[in-house]
């Protein structure tokens, strides 16, 4: 069929025998209808030039030099120049037109063997190539393997190995190929990435560490890179290293488009981070100017605001945030309901956390304040079933559950276990006013007075502002019967609280004092 394709017989490969030469060698294809065409005589062929004989197979006529396969002749007889020459001696036997023919001959095989050595190795790689396209994966990497034993400075193979070690998850056998493809390669961009991230998904302390120092070398090579400058800032700030990553973002931050915006809006909370309020809240205003309806950008100016407790401004961001849509949002919605838990509007909040819940389950934060909404509902099963996913871990967030844990089991009325969740709390670091505080109630609710009086007494003097210890210390003294001590605890309580705040009861405890006092009065101070 006209249209089918044919093998060349000169190269072997695939091409269209509609055209008059090989695609890929130059071969002729086609017979030409014009003078000195070569003809065939029984098992010999003829020159198209010369009409010399030739032997089936030949490249080039010794006679006249041309190439058979093309048609081209390789040398033509030159003009002598228009200048007096000096007499050339002859050689007796061989001709000097010969000899050059013989030279370019030579070089030419040899230049074939280069090519033909080049294309069998770059075959190798795609040939591996392919077999890992069809699937077979473990025989790619095999031959890639090999094929660098053999050729350990190939670059590319390194870069496709890689490359087939990333998509099956081997990130640190990926990472060690292309550790050597920038050590071949410097100017190779897409290996300093793949280096930085292949560590970075290595993951741990020692994975970072290498993904910093990838990038680090990265932004060296290629100083322009705000992508690059931008992925190294975010590790400077996982290290904790505020200055250094608002140093990175601001190199970032003079990209375009999204990720110059993002760099902008993170320089921001680097700047937060480093203790700078005022100016982190400047450089978020500018960003907000820049998009005021980027869901982001509203929800780190949420974030901020929630540091400078400024709650009023950190809701109206956030609630802008959600509705708008932003990839923080499950920060954004734990953040709103913390805010909203603070003013004890428990169902809205509990709303927003059980979304942020629906977008990651791991959210613990969350977990722990919808626990803290659903004792405020009266929910105790409910938070314990929360809060048991944190008890199972370490860190601040497992001590501030067991807290949370020892207030479900006082509003369940068994202070036993509320004294076991606290030390629970105390192992995992706990040591704050609050925890001695809920400790010492504890210790009252089962009759441990002695142990209640320490707790309170300690809660005080790890903070002696903390306005709920001197709270409960006064109605421990005044179960007690101790008047005197109880009026002193109760009136430092409302020198310390804002009388403004709705759950402080300071009416409450304003009338018990004058009441308390009136009875010392009448009995002359003895109490």
């Amino acid at each position: 069929m006209a249209s089918s394709m044919m093998n060349c017989p000169y190269c072997g490969k695939l091409t269209d025998p509609r055209l008059d030469n090989c695609v890929h060698c130059g071969g002729f294809l086609r017979k030409k209808a014009v003078p000195g065409q070569r003809r065939s005589s029984g098992e010999k062929e003829t020159c198209p030039t010369c009409g010399a004989l030739v032997q089936a197979g030949d490249i080039i006529c010794v006679a006249c030099g041309t190439n058979l396969l093309t048609g081209q002749r390789i040398t033509e007889e030159q003009p002598a120049p228009a200048k007096a020459r000096k007499r050339a001696f002859t050689m007796p036997t061989v001709s000097l037109k010969w000899v050059g023919i013989a030279t370019l001959g030579f070089l030419g095989v040899v230049i074939l063997l280069f090519l033909l050595a080049l294309f069998l190795r770059r075959d190798r790689i795609g040939a591996a190539i392919e077999e890992y396209n069809k699937g077979n994966a473990a025989q790619a990497v095999s031959a890639l393997n090999d094929y660098i034993e053999s050729v350990p400075d190939s670059a590319d193979a390194r870069q496709a190995l890689a490359w087939m070690y990333w998509e099956n998850k081997e990130y640190a056998y990926a990472a060690e190929q292309l550790a050597s493809v920038v050590r071949l390669a410097p100017a190779n961009r897409e290996a300093h990435r793949g280096l930085a991230l292949s560590w970075a998904k290595v993951g741990g302390e020692d994975g970072r560490r290498r993904a910093q120092a990838a990038l680090e070398t990265m932004v060296q090579q290629f100083p322009a890179d705000t992508e690059a400058w931008y992925l190294l800032g975010l590790l400077r700030g996982v290290e904790g290293d505020a200055e250094g990553q608002v140093a990175a973002l601001r190199e970032a931050a003079v990209g375009a488009g999204a990720p110059g915006l993002a760099a902008r809006r993170l320089t921001a909370v680097g700047i937060a981070a480093q203790g700078h309020t005022e100016s982190a809240h400047q450089a978020i205003q500018k960003v907000l100017e820049e998009a005021p309806g980027d869901g982001d950008v509203l929800a780190t100016a949420g974030l901020l605001a929630s540091e400078q407790n400024d709650w009023i401004a950190a809701t109206e961001y956030l609630k802008s945030a959600v509705d708008s849509g932003t990839g923080l949002e499950g920060d954004a919605l734990t953040q709103l309901a913390i805010l909203l838990i603070s003013r004890r509007e428990f169902d809205e909040a509990r709303g927003y956390l059980e979304r942020a819940l629906a977008l990651d389950d791991n959210n613990l934060r969350a977990r722990l304040f919808l626990a803290v909404c659903q004792r405020e509902q009266g929910l105790p099963e409910a938070a314990l079933q929360q809060l048991d996913p944190l008890l199972k871990t370490s860190g601040p967030l497992a001590a501030a559950a067991a807290v949370e844990a020892a207030r479900v089991h006082l509003a369940m009325d068994d202070p036993a276990r509320a004294t076991q969740s606290l030390q629970q709390a105390i192992q995992l670091g706990g040591s704050d006013a609050a925890l001695y505080t809920l400790q010492g109630r504890a210790y009252a609710r089962s009759g441990e007075a002695v142990a209640a009086r320490d707790a309170f007494r300690k809660a005080l003097q790890t903070d002696s502002a903390y306005a709920p210890a001197h709270l409960e210390f006064g109605l421990f003294y005044l179960e007690r019967g101790e008047t005197t001590e109880a009026v002193r605890m109760l009136e430092r309580y409302l020198e310390l609280i804002d009388p403004a705040t709705e759950d402080a009861h300071a009416e409450e405890v304003r009338t018990l004092v004058a009441q308390l006092k009136e009875s010392l009065d009448a009995t002359g101070g003895a109490a």
